[in-house]
């Protein structure tokens, strides 16, 4: 894979560019982008990154979870308690989602890796 390619994922999986501003940036034509959307190494690469991204996402929630529960164990005393409560509520309850999504993205790619192929019924 090309470094042009790897600067192109690093934007493409940034905030800051849209496909249009990422094709400028790059001096790409939208037929060079199609072309590397049927390259192997460049999806496999690009989905390597969404995994690691989605794996610091589910991290980043854990630690929120964590400290969500803890709030919830202290809160007898504050303004609106019920607020807060239901805040950590939710925190935890995105946690355990973007969790099971990352196992979900492992055993995918457990599975890809052994070439077998998991239905989505397979996985829970």
């Amino acid at each position: 894979m090309s470094q042009k390619q790897r600067a192109v994922l690093d934007d493409l999986l940034s905030e800051d560019y849209d496909e249009d501003e990422i094709r400028r940036r790059h001096r790409l034509i939208r037929g060079t982008l199609n072309r590397w959307l049927s390259d192997a190494l460049f999806i496999e690469e690009f989905e390597r990154r969404v995994r690691f991204s989605r794996f610091l996402g589910a991290a980043l929630l854990a630690k929120s979870s964590y400290d969500a529960a803890n709030k919830l164990i202290n809160l007898k005393e504050g303004k609106n308690p019920e607020t807060e409560r239901k805040a950590c509520l939710d925190i935890i309850r995105l946690g355990k989602e973007v969790l099971k999504r990352g196992l979900e993205s492992i055993k995918q790619e457990k599975a890809r890796q052994s070439g077998s192929e998991l239905s989505y019924t397979d996985i829970g």
